[in-house]
């Protein structure tokens, strides 16, 4: 991601009577894991016919970037307004709901950010194309020195979580003030207990296509800043996501070994068809195996969540 000088901000008179009381969430839980939890195995002619179902649990939240503590802007004192960045994370909590999950993690979050003058932004790359994740706890600034900002302002109060994307340059022959419209208010909270700024980003959105299973995110930096007219090196403590983040879906493999293979060595050759409802199929070519018993092996993922279940079969 090019060097930019990020967007000014002038803070609006009496902003501190905005202050309202924290929103508080829990932490995100371990998933549960996943199971195959029924599994068939029937030879027809060349191919083995695999059926089964399985359950699916979410994704832990894959860490994607770290920072030292103790060098928020203007230390020690900006630490307390939980502008010290530790860690970033990224997962998606449930399979089934089609929302991926943003963690900004800071070292102290003891009360909401003061409204207007304490900003979070998270610039990525999905599948190439620019987005800001924003929080803020309200963002009465940016809507009235941005006319692409939608009605509503007023209402995200506390707690203003924007997607924001189409990307570019105020001055574009220029290049130097870099601005992304607003896409969509997103849910978002400010976890007091847990120290974490979490938002939200719904998978499949019109106005935000990349954000898709199978796209990856990368090239992510995020700013935790002071809004003091505009947001630099000594008013941020900025933090670089240097793992990339591939959005998983629910997926199925199967294959076949001799009977008692070791699961570890089970080479999963083969993709099965994966219903809603979480029930499977797919057929495993053994034109070339001889007599004999073998096993097939049936592994349900999402992300690096597993479960595995086996079944015997015997070809004659």
């Amino acid at each position: 991601m090019r060097p930019r000088i990020r967007q000014a901000f002038v803070v609006p008179i009496g902003a501190a009577l905005l202050m309202a009381a924290a929103l508080t969430a829990a932490a995100a839980e371990p998933p549960a894991s996943i199971e195959v939890t029924a599994l068939a195995a029937e030879r027809s002619g060349d191919a083995v016919t695999v059926t089964g179902t399985a359950v699916f649990g979410g994704q832990q939240p894959l860490l994607v970037g770290e920072d030292p503590t103790g060098d928020a802007p203007i230390r020690p004192e900006a630490a307390a307004f939980g502008l010290d960045v530790t860690e970033l994370a990224i997962h998606r909590p449930d399979p089934g709901s089609g929302e991926l999950e943003f963690t900004i993690r800071v070292t102290e979050l003891s009360a909401e950010p003061p409204p207007e003058v304490v900003r979070y932004l998270w610039q990525m790359k999905v599948d190439g194309e620019e987005y800001w994740i924003q929080a803020k706890t309200s963002d009465i600034s940016t809507a009235t020195a941005f006319l692409d900002d939608p009605q509503g302002t007023l209402e995200h109060i506390p707690g203003s979580f924007r997607l924001r994307g189409n990307c570019g340059f105020l001055v574009p022959d220029a290049e130097t003030v870099a601005t992304c419209q607003h896409l969509a208010w997103i849910d978002g909270v400010f976890d007091t207990e847990a120290n974490e700024v979490r938002m939200t980003v719904p998978l499949g959105l019109e106005v935000a296509p990349h954000f898709t299973p199978g796209a990856r995110i990368t090239a992510g930096e995020v700013n935790a800043s002071f809004q003091l007219v505009v947001s630099n090196a000594t008013t941020s403590d900025a933090v670089v996501q240097d793992v990339d983040y591939a959005i998983p879906d629910k997926a199925v493999r199967i294959g076949i070994v001799p009977a008692g293979t070791d699961p570890g060595g089970v080479p999963f050759t083969t993709s099965a068809a994966l219903a809603d409802d979480g029930s499977f199929g797919g057929d495993l070519d053994v034109g070339a195996l001889g007599p004999g018993d073998y096993e097939v092996f049936a592994r349900a993922c999402f992300a690096d969540n597993c479960g595995v279940r086996g079944v015997p079969v015997t070809i004659e």
